[in-house]
């Protein structure tokens, strides 16, 4: 399911609440297993939620950023690593694991690489998000 791009605040985060209760019941209506790739983006959402809840400050999901803001910051279109973003300054990845299975640095490596940039005139690396 895709966020529309020009909700904002509020009205996005009930957006997202009614996405994770529809996410859940098809999972439910449908038998399907229940495991963390299927609940991988009921918990971005869940994130976004709490995240935006705690910092007082909305936290989009990948989908929902819109493409302008994206083009503006030289994040791609799809999301490759990245899993929300407040449209200022910090990106975020969310990454749902059981108490055995342990994150490695391969699981993050796409969104670690794209926090670095070159400044087009004097060529140095930087960083550009917040973790």
């Amino acid at each position: 399911m895709n966020i529309c791009n020009s909700i904002m605040g509020d009205e996005y985060l009930a957006k997202c609440k009614r996405l994770i209760k529809s996410l859940y019941n098809d999972l439910i209506k449908n038998n399907k297993k229940i495991d963390n790739y299927a609940l991988a983006k009921i918990f971005e959402y869940y994130t976004s939620i709490k995240l935006s809840e705690e910092k007082g400050s909305t936290y989009y999901v990948y989908d929902a950023v819109p493409i302008s803001y994206k083009e503006k910051n030289s994040m791609s279109l799809i999301d490759t690593g990245i899993d929300l973003c407040n449209l200022n300054d910090t990106i975020v990845q969310c990454k749902l694991r059981s108490k055995d299975n342990k994150l490695s640095l391969g699981d993050c490596s796409t969104f670690f690489s794209s926090q670095a940039d070159t400044d087009e005139n004097t060529h140095e690396a930087f960083i550009r998000w917040r973790i």
